[in-house]
């Protein structure tokens, strides 16, 4: 039987060093995305989809980079 080698050190690797680099963008950028969030959260409520405090993070955390990225 053959074991594989796991490989997750790389990886935990790579995401430490995404998210190091992501941490800070531009002063505010933590309050850009809590009120995103916010936002995110206020509409799903509103219109009764499903989801999580989580995933209104993420989904805000991605449109304050796309955000960032077309300025």
């Amino acid at each position: 039987m053959r074991i594989k080698k796991n490989t997750s050190t790389t990886t935990t690797r790579d995401n430490v060093r995404k998210l190091e680099t992501a941490s800070v963008e531009f002063p505010g950028y933590g309050e850009e995305i809590r009120l995103q969030a916010y936002y995110n959260f206020l509409d799903r409520i509103k219109n009764n989809r499903s989801g999580s405090e989580l995933g209104d993070w993420l989904e805000a955390e991605k449109k304050v980079r796309r955000k960032i990225k077309a300025s």
